[in-house]
Protein backbone atom coordinates (compact mmCIF):
# COMPACT_ATOMS: atom_id res chain seq x y z
CA UNK A 1 0.00 0.00 0.00
CA UNK A 2 2.81 2.25 0.59
CA UNK A 3 4.44 1.64 -2.48
CA UNK A 4 1.22 2.50 -4.39
CA UNK A 5 1.01 6.00 -2.48
CA UNK A 6 4.68 6.86 -3.09
CA UNK A 7 3.38 6.14 -7.11
CA UNK A 8 0.26 8.10 -6.72
CA UNK A 9 2.64 10.64 -5.12
CA UNK A 10 5.26 10.66 -8.39
CA UNK A 11 2.42 10.74 -10.60
CA UNK A 12 1.12 13.72 -8.81
CA UNK A 13 3.85 15.63 -8.69
CA UNK A 14 5.12 15.06 -11.91
CA UNK A 15 2.61 17.61 -13.79
CA UNK A 16 2.86 20.19 -11.15
CA UNK A 17 6.43 20.33 -11.69
CA UNK A 18 6.18 20.23 -15.29
CA UNK A 19 3.34 23.33 -15.21
CA UNK A 20 5.59 25.23 -12.99
CA UNK A 21 8.87 24.58 -15.59
CA UNK A 22 5.90 25.93 -17.96
CA UNK A 23 4.73 29.26 -15.87
CA UNK A 24 8.44 30.15 -15.94
CA UNK A 25 9.28 29.56 -19.51
CA UNK A 26 6.14 31.53 -20.28
CA UNK A 27 7.14 34.34 -18.24
CA UNK A 28 10.52 34.29 -20.13
CA UNK A 29 8.66 34.61 -23.61
CA UNK A 30 6.72 37.66 -22.25
CA UNK A 31 9.70 39.37 -21.45
CA UNK A 32 11.06 38.92 -24.53
CA UNK A 33 7.76 40.02 -26.60
CA UNK A 34 7.95 42.56 -24.40
CA UNK A 35 11.34 43.47 -25.61
CA UNK A 36 10.83 42.79 -28.99
CA UNK A 37 8.06 45.24 -29.31
CA UNK A 38 10.62 47.76 -27.14
CA UNK A 39 12.79 47.63 -30.25
CA UNK A 40 10.19 47.15 -32.89
CA UNK A 41 8.68 50.60 -31.81
CA UNK A 42 12.32 52.52 -31.65
CA UNK A 43 13.44 51.13 -35.43
CA UNK A 44 9.65 52.57 -36.66
CA UNK A 45 10.97 55.45 -35.04
CA UNK A 46 14.22 55.72 -36.82
CA UNK A 47 12.69 54.35 -40.17
CA UNK A 48 10.44 57.68 -39.92
CA UNK A 49 13.51 60.20 -39.19
CA UNK A 50 15.39 58.36 -42.20
CA UNK A 51 12.50 59.06 -44.38
CA UNK A 52 13.10 62.81 -44.01
CA UNK A 53 14.46 64.65 -46.89
CA UNK A 54 16.36 66.46 -44.67
CA UNK A 55 17.79 63.53 -43.04
CA UNK A 56 18.65 61.92 -46.43
CA UNK A 57 20.10 65.18 -47.39
CA UNK A 58 22.26 65.13 -44.06
CA UNK A 59 23.45 61.70 -44.35
CA UNK A 60 24.01 62.33 -48.27
CA UNK A 61 26.33 65.09 -47.54
CA UNK A 62 28.25 63.40 -44.82
CA UNK A 63 29.02 60.91 -47.09
CA UNK A 64 30.49 63.17 -49.31
CA UNK A 65 28.16 63.81 -52.34
CA UNK A 66 26.92 67.01 -53.67
CA UNK A 67 23.64 67.83 -55.61
CA UNK A 68 24.33 68.21 -59.37
CA UNK A 69 26.01 71.42 -60.31
CA UNK A 70 27.48 71.87 -56.77
CA UNK A 71 31.24 71.57 -56.44
CA UNK A 72 32.76 70.10 -53.53
CA UNK A 73 35.32 72.31 -51.57
CA UNK A 74 38.03 71.14 -49.11
CA UNK A 75 39.05 73.66 -46.92
CA UNK A 76 42.60 72.87 -44.78
CA UNK A 77 45.14 74.54 -42.83
CA UNK A 78 42.51 76.36 -40.37
CA UNK A 79 43.91 77.09 -36.84
CA UNK A 80 42.35 74.56 -34.03
CA UNK A 81 40.23 76.45 -31.81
Amino acid sequence: MLFALVVLLYLAISPVRSLIADLHLNAERRAQVVLLQQKAAQLADEERALMLPSTRETEARNLGLVRAGEHPYVVSGLPNN
